[in-house]
């Protein structure tokens, strides 16, 4: 095998699937929802929650169809995240880590994948609410793995 071929084989393993990102289904029937949530794993997702936030994070959550637009959503969460608050309790009565947007789509590869922007949400003392987005996250249905790009 020639250096160039070993160079060729070693860039294409190392291709991420995220990259050039391309929807060419928005309404993917690969999979049941029941299905999709027996393939949703949250481990890579917090994992790199803790090493960017220092803390470790919990996530719980589900996919539906939404009835309005008859597309694939998640919604998810983390456990609350109030004794990390520290000076800023005098303002919020919660804070955790949710999904602001998101779509489940099907990839150009076929794959279905999950876009999500995963946000750091707050509640305030006085009833209204904030947040503000971390990261983008995709999560490959078929490959069972998660892609992240900071924002």
């Amino acid at each position: 095998m020639t250096t160039a071929t070993k160079t060729k084989k070693k860039a294409k393993s190392t291709t991420n699937w995220a990259e050039d990102f391309k929807v060419v289904n928005e309404y993917p029937t690969k999979y049941t929802v029941r299905q999709l949530n027996n393939r949703l794993d949250f481990t890579g997702m917090e994992k790199k929650l803790k090493k960017l936030l220092g803390t470790k994070i919990q996530f719980t959550g589900k996919i539906f169809k939404d009835d309005y637009s008859g597309r694939l959503r998640i919604e998810m969460h983390s456990q609350y995240l109030n004794d990390k608050m520290g000076i800023l309790s005098f303002f919020y009565e919660s804070i955790r880590i949710e999904e602001f947007s998101n779509s489940i789509i099907q990839h150009e590869n076929g794959d279905i994948c999950l876009d999500v922007d995963v946000s750091f949400q707050w509640k305030y003392k006085d009833g209204g609410r904030n947040g503000h987005i971390i990261m983008q996250a995709f999560y490959n249905f078929d490959r069972k793995e998660w892609a992240f790009s900071n924002r």
